[in-house]
C-alpha cells in the first residue's frame, strides 16, 4: 500500500512548448509522465480532432479523378431499396479487434440536373448483409451500374491497410441507378426523406454555376448553413447528418431521387467521400 503522502512522479510542464518531443520508436522518457503544476496527470495532446486522426493515418478518401467524365446516376424518381446511389462497405473480417469505419462526409457537384425533377431527396441506410452493387470496369457502364473506387490515406507518411470501400454510380443518362441485392432483416433506415432541394437541382459542366452538396456526418450540433433549399440558382447545400459507424462486413447506402424525374438522370461533375478507420 502506498504511503498516505505518496505523490506521482514525473516532470512538470504547464505549456506544450516545454514538452519533450520523442522520436517514433524511442523508449519513453525515464523521468516519468508529464504533470501539471499541481501534479495532476496531463491528458492534453498537441493536436485534437481531425489533425490527430490524420497524423496517425486514420483519415481516408475516395474521389473522382481530375477532369473525369461525369458520372451518371441514371433516372431516379422514387426510393427503392435495391437502387442506391452510393454504397460503402467495411471489408475488415468480423471480429471485435478489427477496425470500424466512421463516415466523415459525402461531397458532390451536379453536372446534369434530373430532367423534370421537382426537388432532390435522400435516404441513408445501414445493413449487415451483402449489399455490393453490380459492378463494372470504369468507363464501360454497359457491364454494370457502379464501380469500386480507389481509396487513399491522407497522410502520405503512412500506408495502412485500408478496409473501407466505396462504390460510385456509373450508369447512363437514361439508364438506372446501381443495382444492389435486397436489404436484410436488420437493415436500419437512418434518414427516410431527407430534403436537399425543394426545386430542381442546378447542373452544369462549368464550376460555379452548379449545385454543390455536402453531407457532413456527426455535425448535427453545429450551426445551420442559413441557405434556402428552394433557391432557384446554383446553391451550395450543407446537410448535417448524425454520426455513422460501419463495423466489419457491414454496409452504408445513400439513396438519391428527384420526384418526377424522367428521360434524363442526374450526373455528377465531382464526387468525393471521406471517413476514418479505427
Amino acid at each position: 500500500m502506498a504511503a498516505p503522502n505518496y505523490a506521482p512522479q514525473g516532470w512538470v510542464a504547464r505549456t506544450l512548448s516545454k514538452a519533450r518531443a520523442m522520436i517514433d520508436g524511442n523508449v519513453s522518457d525515464p523521468t516519468g509522465q508529464r504533470l501539471g503544476r499541481y501534479q495532476e496527470q496531463i491528458s492534453l495532446v498537441p493536436m485534437i480532432g481531425e489533425p490527430l486522426l490524420c497524423d496517425e493515418g486514420s483519415l481516408m478518401m475516395s474521389s473522382m479523378l481530375p477532369s473525369a467524365t461525369a458520372l451518371q446516376l441514371g433516372i431516379s424518381a422514387t426510393y427503392s431499396a435495391i437502387t442506391p446511389a452510393l454504397v460503402f462497405k467495411n471489408n475488415a473480417p468480423v471480429g471485435p479487434s478489427n477496425p470500424r469505419c466512421h463516415l466523415r462526409d459525402i461531397h458532390f457537384l451536379i453536372a446534369t440536373a434530373p430532367a423534370s425533377g421537382t426537388g432532390l431527396l435522400y435516404a441513408t441506410v445501414v445493413d449487415n448483409v451483402p449489399r455490393v452493387p453490380t459492378q463494372s470496369v470504369l468507363g464501360t457502364p454497359t457491364t454494370g451500374t457502379s464501380y469500386a473506387v480507389t481509396a487513399v490515406c491522407t497522410n502520405i507518411d503512412e500506408s495502412p491497410g485500408i478496409v473501407g470501400q466505396w462504390y460510385f454510380p456509373q450508369s447512363t443518362s437514361g439508364g438506372v441507378p446501381p443495382a444492389a441485392p435486397a436489404q436484410g432483416g436488420n437493415a436500419r433506415i437512418l434518414v427516410g426523406n431527407g430534403n436537399l432541394r425543394t426545386v430542381i437541382p442546378v447542373g452544369a459542366a462549368t464550376s460555379g454555376v452548379q449545385d454543390d452538396y455536402r453531407i457532413v456526418f456527426g455535425a448535427t450540433d453545429r450551426a445551420g448553413q442559413g441557405v434556402l433549399s428552394s433557391t432557384a440558382g446554383a446553391t451550395k447545400i450543407v446537410e448535417y447528418h448524425p454520426a455513422v459507424t460501419i463495423g466489419p462486413q457491414e454496409f452504408f447506402l445513400l439513396y438519391l431521387w428527384a420526384p418526377s424525374n424522367s428521360v434524363t438522370g442526374m450526373a455528377f461533375a465531382g464526387l468525393d467521400v471521406s471517413w476514418f478507420e479505427r
